[in-house]
């Protein structure tokens, strides 16, 4: 369960975008930059299921070629997602 930080479920996502299997989180806030970040990564391919405050994150079977990643105006999300896209397979 996240403690409905925006800066820790941000955080957390980016972690478990290295994982190979799906991850739950609980009260994941709904706030824009979180919902920025979701976007992106599904633009990667990811598979996002946010059901009231119940995010599940699944990892890409296979990561899309030539993504379109729009961040609007988070820079807390494009922070953390150009480390994570310096690290893409």
């Amino acid at each position: 369960m996240l403690p409905g930080s925006k800066s820790i479920a941000i955080r957390s996502l980016i972690i478990a975008s290295y994982f190979d299997t799906p991850i739950t989180f609980s009260n994941f806030p709904k706030c824009g930059d979180c919902l920025t970040l979701i976007s992106a990564l599904q633009e990667l391919g990811f598979k996002a299921d946010l059901d009231n405050y119940t995010l599940r994150l699944s990892p890409p079977k296979v990561a899309k070629t030539n993504p379109v990643i729009y961040i609007h105006d988070s820079a807390a999300a494009l922070r953390f997602l150009l480390v994570r896209l310096a690290d893409w397979g």
